[in-house]
């Protein structure tokens, strides 16, 4: 993500000469990159031995270190304008940096919570192993529209902004598949569970209906 939203390659291609000269230079010194929209200062000595694959690898893991810690305060206002990808990406950045983290560490415990509570409540107000069926149906219902539901945004993503001629759109489209692609695997596991639910609760009612005499 860092990579797309700095878009750090035409970032070196212009300054990596420059950069590498510097701090062969200054080797005991460091070095602000120029026109980054990330605020990094590096080591001038590491700097000088790199080649451009490996400064991009440097650059791109300090910078995400650094989003990640301090979100959109990174941004250095000192530099002139930084990068349209950045700028108009400030909400998703401090969304899945640390704060969003932290955030997420409160919400998910709470809803797990609530789910269990619920599940419990229905198993206890069930009979036999209509139970299992009960319980499988109510979570295959929920992850089936959560499935449903992010099939339909990457439709609309991969569709709506296709025709549009804006490189920051075609990157943050890719982001976003991928994210979606993420929480669709993890509901197709719930659903599965969901669906194996539902079969071992038919398949215990027509055993202990074959068991019953008569």
């Amino acid at each position: 993500m860092v990579a797309q939203l700095s878009e750090i390659d035409l970032f070196l291609d212009a300054r990596y000469g420059e950069i590498v000269k510097y701090a062969k230079a200054n080797p005991e010194g460091s070095l602000e990159l120029p026109e980054f929209p990330v605020s990094l200062t590096l080591s001038c000595a590491d700097v000088a031995t790199m080649s451009k694959s490996e400064l991009r690898a440097h650059i791109l893991k300090e910078a995400s270190q650094t989003i990640y810690l301090q979100g959109w305060d990174v941004k250095d206002e000192a530099q002139g304008e930084s990068s349209s990808y950045l700028q108009r990406s400030i909400s998703l950045a401090n969304l899945l940096g640390q704060q969003g983290h932290r955030l997420l560490q409160i919400l998910l415990p709470i809803s797990a919570l609530c789910s269990v509570l619920l599940a419990i409540a229905f198993v206890y107000f069930s009979r036999g192993f209509g139970k299992l069926i009960g319980l499988g149906v109510g979570f295959c219902a929920a992850t089936l529209l959560s499935l449903l539901a992010l099939w339909g945004a990457s439709v609309f993503a991969k569709t709506a902004f296709t025709s549009q001629d804006d490189p920051f759109l075609h990157n943050l489209v890719e982001l976003t598949l991928t994210l979606l692609s993420i929480l669709q695997r993890n509901y197709f596991l719930f659903f599965s569970t969901s669906l194996a639910l539902i079969a071992l609760g038919f398949i215990a009612n027509r055993l202990r209906s074959l068991r019953r005499p008569g």
